[in-house]
């Protein structure tokens, strides 16, 4: 006869499974999306820029930055 308390250490073990399963998952996505977002940016010629005014509040300056528009990598700043 199944109790209930084993029933409930068996989900624990499959949550645990499923849990680590998926962490491992999620980490991969997001090296290969690092990986595919930095092959964008290198292949992108940066032609179409947006620029922003930012306040920096450590030296107490108006900034304006410059980002690409099609893979948003940050190009710079005034």
């Amino acid at each position: 006869m199944i109790t209930s308390k084993d029933r409930y250490l068996n989900a624990l073990i499959v949550h645990k499974l499923l849990e680590r399963t998926l962490e491992s998952a999620i980490v991969q996505s997001k090296q290969e999306l690092r990986l595919l977002q930095a092959a964008m940016q290198a292949e992108c010629s940066h032609e179409n820029k947006f620029y922003e005014d930012t306040f920096d509040y450590h030296k107490r300056e108006d900034w304006v930055v410059c980002h690409c528009k099609d893979c948003g990598k940050y190009l710079g700043r005034k």
